[in-house]
């Protein structure tokens, strides 16, 4: 994916400022408070989550029926390609409050399945697979936490990466496959290896999924995004996150839970701080590169996080 240069990026001073995001995308919310507590928390029915339980000690993964409202997730789609439309990368949609609103709302399911309400971690990525923007997800690939407290004593996951799609993720545009934990030997040299096994890839799982439902997994599975291909009926946007029981130390950066102000800066510090992470696997302009260093270092001062001034 490219970005397309036209001095978008020159001007840092106003890029700080929330009237010039307004701009870009003026239908949608830009606040310091973008959890709304009066928000109704997602829910599914006792046997969907034991199952979904059930699944997640199996097989490593889960997947649940949509838990957001059609016009909700319509509306994450919509931003996310108003923010790539203005020559941005798409994780730039966490600028706004929608995304985060939506997060909040879904913490309290994802918590019963860490055994706490748990904290949002600032890691993330957001894709628009559509054979433009990008023309399929990830590779094969682990969540490689692996020198991370990532289980409790009972093998209970203790952070989840969990996956939104805003669209539907079809076998034609890039849905998720993941080979099952349950025929994943997982020992420490198995966890080092990101393919698949050839004995083994007849086991793969591909997880479609609708627009709204929710996907999790956790550290240790073995899972890529598929190509988009010329059969598909719309693209696949998609946003990825870790969730994490809060009484371990934070896995990645300072931690977030629903109800904390974020304002544009500390926003833009972490959006700067996954496009640094992942600037290698895109073709970022330098301007956009200079001001996320310089975003993502003012973050990593504000909340002390020792090494990532340097990495900035």
């Amino acid at each position: 994916m490219s970005v397309p240069s036209a001095g978008r990026f020159s001007d840092l001073a106003n890029l700080s400022k929330a009237d010039a995001w307004r701009a870009i995308a003026p239908g949608f919310v830009l606040s310091d408070n973008p959890f709304d507590a009066t928000a109704t928390p997602c829910t599914s029915s006792p046997q969907t989550c034991e199952a979904a339980e059930q699944s997640l000690r199996r097989d490593g993964y889960f997947a649940l029926p949509a838990v957001f409202e059609d016009d909700q997730v319509a509306r994450a789609a919509q931003l996310v390609q108003t923010v790539t439309a203005a020559g941005w990368p798409a994780p730039f949609a966490l600028v706004y409050d929608h995304i985060w609103e939506m997060l909040g709302r879904l913490t309290p399911l994802v918590g019963s399945f860490l055994g706490a309400p748990p904290q949002i971690l600032p890691d993330y990525w957001i894709w628009q697979v559509d054979g433009n923007y990008e023309s399929r997800g990830w590779d094969w690939h682990r969540d490689d936490k692996f020198d991370k407290r990532c289980f409790d004593d009972e093998d209970r996951p203790l952070i989840l990466t969990v996956w939104l799609p805003f669209t539907d993720a079809s076998l034609d545009n890039g849905c998720i496959h993941v080979l099952p934990r349950s025929v994943d030997t997982r020992d420490r040299e198995e966890l080092k290896r990101m393919v698949v096994p050839v004995e083994l890839r007849q086991l793969i799982r591909p997880l479609p999924a609708k627009a709204g439902s929710v996907l999790a997994w956790d550290m240790y599975a073995l899972h890529c995004g598929s190509h988009f291909t010329p059969a598909a009926r719309n693209p696949r946007i998609s946003l990825g996150i870790y969730m994490q029981n809060p009484e371990i130390a934070s896995l990645d950066g300072h931690p977030i839970t629903p109800g904390d102000r974020l304002p544009l800066l500390s926003r833009l510090g972490i959006i700067s701080r996954m496009i640094n992470r992942y600037a290698s696997a895109y073709s970022f302009e330098p301007e956009l590169l200079a001001n996320c260093r310089r975003w993502a270092t003012l973050y990593a001062l504000a909340h002390n996080l020792p090494g990532e001034t340097a990495k900035a």
